[in-house]
C-alpha cells in the first residue's frame, strides 16, 4: 500500500499487531501502514504487540513528494528453536537516498530481536514477497536494480544463496523442504511464473498470461504439498485464450513442473485481486480482492474454490465501498481450516472453510496478515 505525506517531516512506519480482545483471534498477527506527525531522526523499534500501535518500526523522515514504507508481509514461524518468531517484511524509506528491503524478526511478545536492510545509496530497493520453508530459512524477493531473489537463515544474518531474475518480481513460495522455489516475475510484456532449486538456480519458467495489467493489483503464489501443485493469483487484466479476457479475478492451478492443469476466472466489470491461499485440510483455495459488480461500487470479495478450481461459494468481507483500495490480508488457519480475510478498510474477519462468517475484529487497515496455527 502506498500513501503520500504531507510534509517532509512525516515519518513512516510499520506497525505488526497482535489482535486482541477476542479469543478467535488470539493467534492472528497483523501488519498496518501508519504515517507519523512526530518523526524520530533515525531508525527506532517501540512498542510491542500488545501494545496500542503494535510493535512499530520507524524509518525517519521521508522526502516531501514521496512515497513512505511500502509493508510487503508477516510470516509467523514455528518452525525453529524457540519460537514462535514473528517477521515483519517491506521497503523502507532512506530519505533522499532511496529505498532498501527490510526485514524484521521479533519474538512472540513483540520484542525485536533481528533486522535485516538491504540496497544501493540512491536507488528504489522494494521487496514484494517473502516466504519459509521448513527449515526456517526466510526467501525474499523484490528488486534492486533488477529483479532478486535472496535465501537467508532464520536469524537473518545469513545469505545463504542469491539470484538475480529477469524483470520485476512480485511473488515468491517455498515448499516445506526448501527443494523448490516459485517466483512470479514481470518481464517483456509477460507475466511468468519461474520454478528454482534449493539453491535457487534456475529450473524451468511458463507464461501465465500475455500482456498482463499488473499495476493495480498484487500477483501471489500459494502452494499446496499435498498434490504437490501450484496456484497463481494473476490480478487483472488479460488472460489466456481460452479463459476470459478483461479486469477480473484470475487464477491458474499448475502441476510442480509447471504444467497448466485448471483455471478459473470470478468477478465484475473492474475487479483486482491481491492474495490466495490453499486450506490442505478441507480441500479450499482462497482469492481475496476487490470488485465491482452492478451497483458501481467496489465489494471486497473472499473467492473459494475445490483444488481443480471449481468454484464454490463467494463471501463479501465490505461491500459498497465508494473507493477503489487494496485488500492484502489473507491466511489460513491449518488446524482449524479456519479463514481469515483482512477488508479494505477497518475489519479483519474470521470464516469458517465454508465462508460463513464466525468474527469480526476491527483494526487499522491491515496490508499483510498471518496466523499462528493453532
Amino acid at each position: 500500500m502506498k500513501a503520500t505525506p504531507s510534509t517532509s517531516r512525516d515519518s513512516a512506519l510499520f506497525a505488526a499487531t497482535r489482535a486482541a480482545g477476542s479469543a478467535a483471534f488470539s493467534q492472528a498477527f497483523f501488519l498496518s501502514f501508519l504515517i507519523s506527525s512526530g518523526p524520530a531522526s533515525a531508525q527506532t523499534f517501540t512498542g510491542s504487540f500488545g501494545a496500542p500501535n503494535g510493535a512499530v518500526y520507524d524509518s525517519g523522515p521521508y522526502p516531501a513528494n514521496s512515497y513512505p514504507e511500502q509493508v510487503a508481509d508477516v510470516l509467523v514461524d514455528t518452525a525453529t528453536a524457540g519460537g514462535p518468531y514473528v517477521y515483519v517484511v517491506g521497503t523502507s524509506s532512506r530519505g533522499s537516498q532511496g529505498y532498501d528491503w527490510a526485514a524484521i524478526r521479533y519474538d512472540s511478545i513483540g520484542s525485536k530481536l533481528d533486522f535485516f536492510t538491504y540496497g544501493s545509496a540512491g536507488a528504489d530497493d522494494k521487496v514484494y514477497d517473502a516466504a519459509q520453508d521448513g527449515a526456517g530459512n526466510i526467501y525474499l524477493a523484490g528488486n534492486a536494480g533488477a529483479g532478486a531473489l535472496m535465501k537467508r537463515s532464520a536469524n537473518l544474518a545469513t545469505l545463504i544463496s542469491s539470484a538475480s531474475v529477469p524483470g520485476e518480481v512480485y511473488a515468491v513460495a517455498a515448499n516445506h523442504s526448501g527443494s523448490e522455489i516459485y517466483v512470479l516475475t514481470y518481464t517483456g510484456g509477460n507475466l511468468a511464473l519461474r520454478r528454482h532449486d534449493g539453491s535457487l538456480a534456475f529450473v524451468s519458467s511458463v507464461t501465465v498470461r500475455s500482456a498482463p495489467s499488473v499495476w493495480n493489483a498484487r500477483p501471489k503464489i500459494a502452494l499446496n504439498e499435498t498434490t504437490n501443485e501450484v496456484y497463481v493469483e494473476a490480478g487483472n487484466g488479460n488472460v489466456q485464450s481460452g479463459v476470459a479476457s478483461g479486469n477480473i479475478f484470475e487464477t491458474y492451478r499448475y502441476a510442480s513442473g509447471l504444467v497448466l492443469l485448471s483455471s478459473a476466472a470470478f468477478g465484475g466489470a473492474t475487479s483486482r485481486s491481491y492474495n490466495i491461499a490453499v486450506a490442505t485440510n478441507t480441500g479450499g483455495v482462497y482469492v481475496l480482492g476487490v470488485s465491482t459488480f452492478s451497483s458501481g461500487f467496489m465489494d471486497t470479495i473472499l473467492v473459494r474454490y475445490n483444488f481443480n478450481l471449481a468454484f464454490l461459494s463467494s463471501a463479501t468481507v465490505e461491500g459498497g465501498l465508494t473507493y477503489t483500495n487494496s485488500s492484502y490480508g489473507l491466511d489460513v488457519d491449518r488446524a482449524t481450516g479456519d479463514i481469515y480475510a483482512s477488508g479494505t478498510n477497518n475489519a479483519m474477519k474470521r470464516y469458517s472453510s465454508q465462508l460463513l462468517l464466525k468474527t469480526t475484529h476491527e483494526h487499522r487497515r491491515a496490508s499483510a496478515l498471518a496466523v499462528k496455527d493453532t
